[in-house]
């Protein structure tokens, strides 16, 4: 099923807005307006209304940073089929 205009260019502002808060040092006020939005109060609730987080949240949690653990024949292998 397609979007409605309307739909999709809020779908297109919003996916820009994600990418914009990730790679860019922008806050939440200038990503609004980059995308479109005059009111970033506005602009945060259908952020968060398209994301379930806020723009803030979203930031945080994506710039995070990400720790890998090697694989190593100490750590017990987990089951996902048993519930403890």
């Amino acid at each position: 099923m397609g979007y409605s205009p309307h739909a999709y260019l809020i779908k297109v502002r919003l996916e820009r807005a994600k990418e914009l808060l990730i790679t860019t040092s922008f806050n939440v006020s200038e990503i609004s307006f980059a995308v479109g939005y005059e009111n970033p109060l506005y602009f945060s609730r259908m952020f968060k209304k398209y994301t379930g987080v806020s723009p803030a949240n979203y930031k945080k949690q994506m710039s995070a940073p990400v720790i890998f653990v090697e694989e190593h024949d100490n750590y017990p292998e987990f089951n996902f089929d048993t519930e403890e």
